[in-house]
């Protein structure tokens, strides 16, 4: 609940209200900003996630561990989005009170919270447990303790204990040391803009009072839990650039040097490191900073969109997820372009003429396959019989398709029985170029 302060000097008053007016329009500044970078974040993890699902990717742990920080980053990405709207909509709504609004709102605000929070902080953990676990495996690929850590099993349970501890942390501090408070009469009400009436019912979260003392020792434990998570990332990342320093060299003696050359993942996990640094110490130093100040309302409005850039800066952060999985994994990097080879054929479509010999009746039955890709493992073709005509030479077979108006300006593929392409091409004209020829008999359906 805001406490009521009073000051002696008006001009000390104006001062207040013009700093929290300013924080508030840096707040939708920022909101509108980290709308398109939670929709850009959203849209680059669900790509990494149809990647990362890949059967041969799920066989191993580390790829286990990066699947459940996609969803984390997914569903963290997608809370971003919701928060950042309704700040866009709280600074249109003039009628509630600064940091208060309805009951659903609070509400919404809490659960969201939970699982915002706890995925955020979960993803930035699973990315240290991948960092020590490539680092020990590439120093100790020979221990059972390495070879345990390998394993698909303990990679989920590793997973489900860290996601259960922070659900049940941010459980406890916003639904066990927070609570809803509904604002009376008396209580300071600082509005945006100047209006005649205001709700009527205004709702905020807030520290139980009795409970301050557990909060502040909550936050302190955070402030601890982020600058271990710092030193344990750098540390395991150096011992993993030292671990792949150790087995280059081991390499270079039975590889030839310049294949040794194009192993580029010393450089990528040295940016990973400057990525999670970059975006880890803005919120760092700025703890540090307003620590250090006294508490008065200033340092609460500033301290708000403070917290907002922490927020998109953590977002932007699990965007480069992808990109560093694809550049530092080989077989990642085999998997996505076996999509996208996949896509490619797809997209490749020529139209397909199938004949069917029936040598008992001397006649051949025309079928029309429509646009379908040549790739022998794709289906959906569209299968039309339109005409019957006599056995002929192939030649003569398409005249008569030609004089029926079927001609296209473009190559027909027809497969032979001995896999042999017959390729034929029809003019607007309805000429016809025959490279060549072959009876009926010999053709097959495709």
């Amino acid at each position: 609940m805001l406490i009521n302060e009073t000051f002696g000097d008006y001009a000390m008053d104006a001062l207040v209200e013009k700093e929290r007016r300013r924080a508030r329009d840096l707040q939708y500044l920022i909101a509108r900003i980290s709308i398109f970078s939670s929709t850009f974040t959203l849209f680059i993890n669900c790509l990494h996630l149809f990647f990362l699902v890949d059967k041969d990717l799920r066989k191993l742990a580390v790829f286990v561990i990066m699947l459940a920080v996609c969803i984390c980053d997914i569903l963290s990405a997608f809370v971003s989005v919701a928060f950042s709207m309704s700040r866009i909509v709280n600074y249109k709504t003039t009628e509630y009170c600064y940091l208060y609004g309805s009951l659903f709102n609070v509400e919404l605000f809490r659960a969201l919270g939970v699982v915002g929070t706890a995925t955020a902080n979960a993803s930035l953990w699973l990315v240290v447990m991948m960092a020590a676990y490539r680092s020990l495996s590439s120093l100790f690929p020979m221990s059972n303790f390495t070879n345990t850590l390998g394993k698909v099993r303990t990679a989920v349970v590793s997973i489900l204990v860290i996601l259960l501890y922070h659900v049940a942390s941010e459980c406890f501090e916003l639904y066990f040391l927070n609570g809803v408070y509904k604002r009376w009469d008396n209580d300071t009400c600082h509005l945006i803009e100047d209006v005649k009436t205001t709700k009527a019912d205004q709702y905020m979260l807030a520290v139980h009072i009795s409970r301050k003392e557990w909060s502040n020792t909550l936050n302190r434990f955070h402030g601890i839990t982020v600058e271990v998570q710092i030193f344990l990332y750098v540390t395991f990342t150096i011992l993993l650039l030292v671990a792949m320093g150790i087995t280059k060299k081991r390499r270079s003696k039975v590889i030839n040097l310049e294949s040794a050359k194009k192993d580029n993942s010393t450089k990528l996990v040295l940016t990973m490191i400057i990525f999670y640094l970059i975006f880890q110490s803005f919120g760092v130093v700025a703890d540090m900073v307003f620590s250090k100040l006294p508490d008065t309302s200033i340092k609460r409005a500033i301290y708000d969109w403070v917290d907002n850039v922490v927020s998109f800066l953590a977002v932007l952060h699990s965007s480069t997820h992808f990109f560093i999985c694809y550049f530092i994994s080989t077989m990642y990097r085999t998997v996505v372009k076996s999509e996208w080879n996949k896509w490619k054929r797809k997209k490749e479509k020529v139209p397909i003429i199938t004949i069917k010999a029936l040598t008992a009746k001397r006649t051949a039955i025309l079928e029309f396959t429509g646009y379908s890709s040549l790739d022998p493992k794709s289906n959906g073709y569209i299968s039309f019989s339109f005409m019957s005509i006599a056995w002929a030479p192939l030649h003569e077979l398409l005249l008569a398709l030609s004089t029926r108006q079927w001609a296209v300006e473009q190559s027909i593929l027809l497969q032979q029985r001995d896999g042999s392409k017959c390729s034929i091409m029809w003019t607007l004209h309805w000429m016809i170029n025959v490279e060549m020829d072959a009876p009926v008999h010999s053709i097959l359906m495709l």
